[in-house]
């Protein structure tokens, strides 16, 4: 499984995860956090799709750029 690094949304300490748990608390602040395995869907469940849509984006922010850069080259 790819490591994710998580922080502390109240503190912004590094959180270290547990391999199988659902709830976390900050060592710093004390705060509990669930945790669910909404990145783990993302990678099997859903993984083709979420290829294409990363690609398609890739893609279309290269053709905003080169619109971007190109009106930009034709104004000065």
């Amino acid at each position: 499984m790819k490591l994710v690094e998580l922080k502390c949304k109240n503190c912004g300490a590094n959180l270290k995860v547990p391999e199988n748990q659902t709830n976390i608390t900050c060592e710093f602040c004390n705060t509990t956090f669930h945790l669910d395995d909404e990145v783990q869907h993302i990678q099997y469940d859903n993984m083709q799709q979420s290829g294409y849509e990363f690609e398609k984006g890739k893609i279309k922010a290269k053709e905003e750029y080169q619109k971007n850069y190109f009106n930009k080259m034709t104004t000065s």
